[in-house]
């Protein structure tokens, strides 16, 4: 009988959803970082509180949809790589 028949998924299936479990958790970490330091960096640098405020909206959109991006990519992974 071939893997397909006996409900287990394939080894190929299995080692794709691990990449793409580990690329979507690196992009996740990598967004949330970029966006937490440019927050950091823009009430730090001693420029006005009202218009750092008024950017924060910005990074969030940008940081947000990436990370979005990312935890789908997580996601497809993890339904790609089911738990045995």
């Amino acid at each position: 009988m071939t893997e397909s028949s006996t409900g287990e998924p394939s080894e190929v299936r299995r080692f794709v959803g691990l990449v793409l479990i580990v690329i979507g958790a690196l992009w996740l970490t990598a967004s949330g970082l970029c966006s937490a330091a440019f927050a950091i960096m823009l009430f730090t640098e001693g420029g006005d509180v009202r218009e750092a405020l008024s950017i924060i909206p910005m990074i969030l959109l940008v940081g947000g949809f990436s990370g979005g991006v990312g935890f789908a990519v997580y996601v497809i992974g993890r339904a790609m790589r089911p738990k045995l």
